[in-house]
């Protein structure tokens, strides 16, 4: 990521199936950062994250503290591992009806800014993976209302608060914080 206002902004890259990947060719002078995100990898519980030149893993969660390369002529042996993550994985259920079937479930910073997203399983299922270690809220969504015999539903989307059932909250002021490590 980086060449701001460059014909080479942000140029991405996909890797093949051993990590290799090349990128380019970029505009001497410019800065780039190398992020990778693992998406479309066949282990979830991977972080993304940036290249920075501290071994063993020359990786960071952080943008802010990863190398700025500048392009001055190819740059080989920009290697990184990624690290496993954390999770958090949980029920979610709707009040009076039951398991929350294909809702979305997401994690956020302390700030709210959305960090990862999950569906839930038909018996209300889900696990957020791939996670640096810190505190995070926990977000659920329903996607439609729900049916029951005498009702139609419309569903709150809220927060996870610890304590008694329904231990929820509309608002991230009264969510509780997940603290986790890989």
């Amino acid at each position: 990521m980086g060449g701001a206002g460059t014909a080479a902004e942000n140029p991405i890259t996909y890797t093949d199936d051993s990590g290799n990947y090349s990128i380019g060719p970029l505009p001497p002078g410019n800065t780039y950062k190398i992020e990778a995100e693992p998406y479309y990898s066949l282990d979830s519980s991977l972080q993304t994250g940036y290249y920075r030149n501290s071994p063993p893993n020359n990786f960071t969660a952080a943008s802010s503290s990863a190398l700025a390369l500048v392009m001055n002529g190819d740059k080989n042996n920009i290697n990184m591992r990624l690290p496993k993550g954390a999770s958090i994985s949980g029920t979610v259920k709707i009040a009076g009806v039951g398991a929350c079937n294909d809702c979305w479930v997401e994690a956020d910073t302390l700030t709210g800014s959305f960090v990862e997203y999950t569906f839930t399983s038909s018996t209300g299922a889900y696990k957020l993976q791939g996670l640096s270690a810190g505190s995070y809220y926990v977000y659920a969504l329903a996607r439609s209302t729900a049916i029951d015999a005498t009702h139609v539903r419309i569903i709150t989307n809220g927060y996870y608060k610890s304590g008694a059932a329904p231990n929820f909250s509309a608002t991230l002021a009264g969510a509780t914080p997940i603290a986790v490590s890989p």
